[in-house]
């Protein structure tokens, strides 16, 4: 059966307090400084002072001679020689009268035959030449002129004959023999014609400058004439040349 007991039981352990000591002496040596922290984000800008007051103006320079930019105008040179006058230049070609002359209207015409056949040319070797027709022609209106020059060529050599259009602005037209001068126009015709006589045609649509005379109603002509050689031998000749005008 249970026994009840009043006795108290022993307390084995007793907490202990312990009384501070006394506060140590103030002033004992100052501690190493510790490591240096890490660097912080900068922080904001503060608000901007006021602007301060304005200074005084400066004062205003010297104006110039005149109150301008401009500087004083210089003196005047001496006047200068007078120069003499030139020689008198060549005279031109004949010009084209248009009083009593073609109608100037689209398209005009015009041909030119030398009935005597005065530039009939013989006897040309391989070195071509000039043959000295003497044709002349002045654009008057638009310049764009449709050529058109038919002739007979021959060879008594026994060889065959070339010849070609040209045309010049020189004041002087070229004499028969004249070396080759000018400007080609067409294609060159080269017929074989040993001993015979064969006719040929060049056509060719040349752009030409109208330039008027210093006394209208005249205008300043261009030289129009053929150049011949032969392939072999010394045969080569042309004549019977006739040159058209058409000037569109």
């Amino acid at each position: 059966m249970p026994v009840e007991s009043a006795i108290r039981a022993q307390i084995l352990a007793q907490p202990v307090v312990v009384v501070g000591g006394p506060t140590g002496p103030s002033g004992g040596p100052t501690g190493p400084t510790g490591p240096q922290g890490s660097v912080s984000v900068t922080g904001p800008t503060g608000p901007r002072g006021e602007t301060g007051p304005t200074g005084e103006r400066g004062v205003t320079g010297t104006p110039g001679l005149d109150g301008t930019l401009t500087g004083p105008t210089g003196p005047t040179g001496p006047g200068g020689t007078v120069a003499e006058m030139g020689p008198t230049g060549p005279t031109g070609p004949p010009a084209i009268d248009l009083s009593n002359g073609p109608d100037i209207n689209f398209p005009r015409v015009y041909s030119y035959h030398d009935p005597t056949d005065n530039d009939f040319i013989a006897g040309v070797d391989t070195l071509e030449v000039m043959v000295g027709a003497g044709f002349g022609f002045a654009p008057m209106t638009s310049g764009r002129v449709l050529v058109i020059i038919t002739a007979v060529a021959e060879n008594t050599g026994g060889g065959g004959t070339t010849v070609t259009g040209r045309y010049g602005t020189e004041s002087i037209f070229p004499d028969q023999g004249d070396p080759v001068t000018g400007t080609a126009i067409g294609i060159p015709q080269e017929v074989y014609a040993p001993d015979m006589t064969i006719p040929l045609t060049i056509m060719s649509l040349v752009e030409l400058e109208v330039r008027p005379s210093f006394q209208y109603p005249y205008f300043n002509s261009y030289w129009f004439d053929l150049s011949l050689k032969s392939t072999i031998g010394s045969g080569a000749g042309v004549h019977s040349i006739t040159y058209t005008f058409m000037e569109l």
